[in-house]
Formats: structure tokens, C-alpha cells, sequence
């Protein structure tokens, strides 16, 4: 999904550069100019998609927040963590339609590169077959094959039936020795493999056509130089071949006789021509935003936007990494990983990341050991809640894998708990669960009601000072579920998500604190 993503951010820079150039500068004078234009299209096209800039924004004024809204719609950024995702079982998993996509994908670019290969095989034959002469570093050879003359890379292939010492030809051995000296070969074939690996891209089709184009337009300038600019034209309407010809080769006769003959004998204006080439910074300082730049908050935003100068205060948040030590928790069906391991590497993620959100985190543990250093599960359980107790916490979040029995396969994706006991702490922490419910709902399939256990109940939900919810992020026997959090890219976003939950959710916890609780709801 990742790369079907870098895909489309390929496309949209390569259409948004393209169709500025055929607005503005398609069919202008200023040849060298566009040909700089059109090898920056094809090469920002395919590198700007990989740089990703964090712009952290601190909301100040309307303006600055219309402006951040704006760059959160242009940021294409979405997928790029679900995207990690793995599907069940090894055939499901090979026939996606992603997977076919990507089958379809690789075999057009088998085809194109196959194309590229033959017409090199093409040239290296002719290479061989005819007989050359050294001018300098140039290789003059002299043919009769059917598509010539034409240049490549530093070698001109010359049609015996041409006469070299006439006007004619030695304007045409101007034109092709102008491709050699500027070394236009190399363009066609940095543009032909672009294309072969981005064949889907109608964009770049067009750009290199347009780029052979303005190959010809500098040729034929130069090739003119004080000459009968009108007799050059006649040339090339007289001795157009229709012959087929090696697409990787400079031609002298090649197809855009209409466009070069209009460059040939119109005299254009220069008067907007600046104009239309400074035009070029804004679209490309577009693109760069669209693709490159994504918007994400500071250390202190989602506080300080929400919140009041009062409550501007750190949010004090006990992560207790489930199970530990002896404890292993449950284990995936293979038996090769355990949960306490998962929560442990989930519980860091959210520690290292949580001073970017204005949230304070203690943690149970931070190593393979039950919390208190004790051998004893009960006692593990008793010093979670004693740290949270002694922390004055805000909030306590218990990080879990669920399993499920034999019988049980569908159950999957993510669930938040809150203590069966009704009061004050656990009406926070429903507001702090249906926060971080919504936010992970955004990133895995997560299940939208706030669950309790009725009858068992949870012990450190029942047993913490501050509200306290657990966290189930998945279940372990589910292979889906288990793909998708041992990946260490998903327990970032994970961790990003619960913490944007927190802080998006502090603001409703004073006036619940503060105002009676409402009756409580039923829930799952």
C-alpha cells in the first residue's frame, strides 16, 4: 500500500509540473530553458515523494490556522501505516488485488525494458556491420539503413545515399553532431527507463515526447545558424522519412516536422518569456508542499490549543506495560512471541514519543521484570498501582494483546476496557477511552464501544487512585492482528495515536471532574 501511495504522489507531481509547462512554456523560444525544465520534472517526480518534512505548527491567529488545515488537505499522508498491514494465511496473502496490481505493475516494466534492450541490440548490430571513421572523439559511421541518419551518444550513423558535402547534408551533419556535443542520448535514456518503471504514468509519456521535441528545436537552431531558415524548412518537408525508427536515437527526420518548422520561421515575442520561466518557483513550491511537507502538531499544541492557560500543565500518565517477568501473558499460535514482550516495545514507544504531546509518562517497567522486582504475579499487581498512587497520575492505561479460544477465530482488532466500579474516575476515564477509541479507530480496526468485565473484573482498573483504562492492541492468536503490531512503524503510530487520544480528550476531564457525574450508561 505503501508503495501504490508513492505512486500516486509520483503522478501528482509529474501532472502538476507538466501541465504548468504546457500552459506556460510549451512551444516558447527559450529551448534550453525547457529542456532543464522537463530532466527537473522527470527527476523531482520521482524523488520528492521520498522526502517527508514535518512541518509543527502552533496555533496563533485564524490566519495561521487556515493555513495549517490547508496543509493538512494537500498532505497526501494517509495509508502510509495501514499500509503495513498483513492479510492471513499464505495464500490470501499472495492473491491480493494488491498483489495482482503489483504483478501487472512488474510485467510492464518487463515489457518497456525489453523495448529499451532491443533497440540497443539494434545499434550495437548496425555498429558492427558498417564501417566508421574517428573525427576527434566522434564516430562517423556510413550506412544504408533505412531509418539513418541519426545520433547516439557519440556516434553518428550517416545514410550513404545522403551526399555529406552538400548544403543539405552538412546542415543535417550540424543538427545530429549538435545531439552528440550536448549529449541529448543520455537524456532519452534516463527518461526511457523512468518511463519503463512508471509506464502507467501518462504524464511522463508526454514528457518525453516533449523532451525529444526540444531536442530537435535546439538542433535545428543551431543547425541553421546564419542559413536560409526557410530553405532548412523546405529540407525537412522534402526528406521526411516515414521509415520506422529506434525510439532511444536522435533522427534528424523525426515527427514533430510541424512544431520545428513553426519554431524555424516564427519570430516570437520574448517580451513574457521571463515571466512564464519565474512562474516556475510558486508551482514547484506547490509540489513540494503537496508531497514533501506533512502537517503535524508540536510539543505543545494539542494542549495549548485546547486547553486553557490553567490546565496548560502536563498530563501524568502510568503506561503499565502488561505481564513481564515469569508472567509471559499470552503467546501467539506458533508459541514465538509473547505478550509481555509486545507491550513492553508498545509502552517505550509511547514514553519516547509522549513529551511531543505536552504528556508526562511513568512507566511500570522498562525491561523484562515484573514492576516492584518481585517473582510474584499478585505482588506485580499490587506495585502497579502503588506507582501510580505515588505519581499523583492523571491517568493509568494498562497496554495488553488479547487471545482468544480455538473457537473464537473472529475475534480481532483493538478494545478498550474501563473498571467495572462506577464513580467519578471511571466517568474520566470514559472520556479518555472514547478519545483514544476514536484516534486508534483512525488507524486499525478498533471496536467503538468501552467494554468492562462485570463479573471478573480487571484488577488494576478496580484498584487504581486515578481513572484507568486498558488497552487490548489486537489479539495474538489473530495473524492479521499480530502482523500489524509486531511491525515496529505501527507501535509508533499506536503510541501516537493513544497520546492524540489523551490530548484531545484532557479538556472534557475537568468539567467531569468538576460537575456531578451523569447517570452511567450501559456498555459492552
Amino acid at each position: 500500500m505503501i508503495f501504490l501511495l508513492y505512486l500516486g504522489k509520483v503522478m501528482l507531481c509529474s501532472g502538476i509540473l507538466l501541465g504548468y509547462y504546457w500552459l506556460f512554456l510549451r512551444n516558447r523560444r527559450f529551448h534550453h530553458y525547457n529542456r532543464f525544465y522537463l530532466q527537473a520534472t522527470l527527476l523531482l517526480s520521482v524523488i520528492l515523494p521520498f522526502i517527508r518534512i514535518p512541518v509543527w505548527y502552533t496555533p496563533k491567529n485564524r490566519v495561521n490556522q487556515v493555513m495549517y488545515q490547508t496543509l493538512e488537505v494537500l498532505t497526501v499522508d494517509y495509508g502510509e501505516t495501514e499500509g503495513l498491514q498483513a492479510g492471513p494465511g499464505v495464500l490470501a496473502k499472495l492473491f491480493t488485488l494488491e498483489n495482482m496490481l503489483y504483478l501487472l505493475y512488474g510485467a510492464g516494466i518487463i515489457v518497456l525494458l525489453w523495448t529499451l534492450l532491443r533497440s540497443l541490440i539494434y545499434i550495437k548490430k548496425i555498429s558492427k556491420k558498417y564501417p566508421f571513421e574517428r573525427i576527434g572523439d566522434l564516430k562517423f559511421f556510413s550506412t544504408s539503413e533505412p531509418n539513418t541518419p541519426f545520433s547516439f551518444f557519440r556516434s553518428i550513423f550517416w545514410n550513404t545515399d545522403l551526399p555529406f558535402n552538400s548544403r543539405d547534408g552538412q546542415q543535417i551533419f550540424r543538427h545530429e553532431l549538435f545531439h552528440v556535443q550536448q549529449k541529448h542520448t543520455t537524456d532519452i535514456i534516463l527518461a526511457e527507463i523512468i518511463t519503463a518503471f512508471f509506464w502507467f504514468n501518462p504524464f511522463f509519456h508526454l514528457l518525453k515526447k516533449e523532451l525529444k521535441a526540444i531536442h530537435e528545436f535546439l538542433a535545428d537552431q543551431y543547425a541553421i545558424s546564419d542559413n536560409d531558415r526557410y530553405a532548412y524548412a523546405e529540407l525537412l518537408v522534402l526528406q521526411t522519412l516515414r521509415a520506422k525508427q529506434v525510439s532511444i536515437t536522435n533522427h534528424f527526420f523525426q515527427n514533430h516536422i510541424k512544431r520545428r518548422i513553426a519554431m524555424i520561421t516564427n519570430n516570437q515575442s520574448t517580451r513574457s518569456s521571463y515571466r512564464s520561466r519565474l512562474m516556475a518557483l510558486p508551482v514547484l513550491a506547490l509540489v513540494f508542499c503537496t508531497v514533501a511537507l506533512y502537517a503535524q502538531r508540536s510539543a505543545n499544541t494539542f494542549a495549548n490549543f485546547r486547553l486553557s492557560d490553567p490546565e496548560r500543565k502536563p498530563v501524568t500518565v502510568i503506561i503499565d506495560a502488561g505481564h513481564g517477568g515469569p508472567d509471559a501473558g499470552a503467546y501467539s499460535k506458533d508459541g514465538k512471541v509473547a505478550e509481555k514482550d509486545l507491550t513492553l516495545q508498545i509502552s517505550r514507544k509511547i514514553q519516547q514519543l509522549a513529551p511531543a504531546y505536552n504528556v508526562k509518562v511513568e512507566m511500570t517497567r522498562t525491561d523484562d521484570n515484573l514492576p516492584g522486582s518481585t517473582g510474584d504475579k499478585n505482588e506485580g499487581l499490587k506495585a502497579r498501582t502503588m506507582i501510580a498512587e505515588k505519581a499523583k497520575a492523571d491517568l493509568f492505561i494498562a497496554i495488553h494483546i488479547a487471545a482468544a479460544e480455538e473457537q473464537q477465530t473472529a475475534n480481532k482488532g483493538f478494545e478498550v476496557y474501563v473498571s467495572r466500579n462506577e464513580n467519578n474516575n471511571t466517568e474520566v476515564a470514559r472520556q479518555y477511552g472514547t478519545g483514544i477509541v476514536q484516534e486508534l479507530g483512525k488507524l486499525y480496526e478498533t471496536n467503538t464501544a468501552l467494554l468492562q468485565r462485570k463479573s471478573k473484573g480487571i484488577w488494576v482498573l478496580d484498584n487504581s487512585p486515578c481513572p484507568a483504562l486498558l488497552i487490548e492492541c489486537g489479539y495474538i492468536t489473530n495473524e492479521k492482528d499480530l502482523a500489524f503490531v509486531s511491525k515496529s512503524s505501527n507501535q509508533e503510530a499506536i503510541a501516537k495515536k493513544i497520546l492524540e487520544g489523551i490530548v484531545n480528550s484532557k479538556h472534557k476531564t475537568t468539567a467531569a471532574v468538576s460537575e456531578p457525574a451523569p447517570s452511567p450508561q450501559p456498555h459492552a
